[in-house]
């Protein structure tokens, strides 16, 4: 397993929408990415009904865009993450095309571990 960070925003069902608004400025996102560097960001798909889902994706986008600045007093160097990857929830009420599909079969329980840890899902 990777390290992972969820040093973004608030977990709680529904607030995301409103944090992004709030909080336009994506220095503190890039302060994660500065210190974490991270070399894969997973977000989810930009095109999604649940608000959360679409605000998540564009907080991974802007802290991408602002960890690679130089001329800001954000701490730490600037640093690009390389792959920025977005995934598909499973009620979009679109039907993208995937660019590619990773088989998660041997993994599957401690997914399903994972996911019940969480009370809204």
């Amino acid at each position: 397993m990777h390290e992972t960070s969820n040093e973004f925003a608030p977990a709680s069902q529904g607030e995301l929408q409103r944090f992004v608004q709030e909080n336009a400025a994506g220095e503190r996102r890039a302060e994660v990415c500065r210190s974490t560097r991270p070399a894969v960001i997973l977000a989810p798909y930009w095109q999604d009904v649940h608000p959360d889902h679409v605000a998540a994706s564009q907080l991974a986008d802007d802290a991408r865009f602002w960890s690679k600045l130089s001329k800001t007093e954000m701490s730490g160097d600037p640093f690009w993450p390389p792959r920025l990857y977005h995934y598909f929830s499973v009620h979009l009420r679109i039907h993208p095309r995937p660019s590619f599909v990773l088989d998660i079969s041997d993994h599957i329980d401690t997914k399903m571990r994972a996911i019940g840890c969480y009370e809204s899902q």
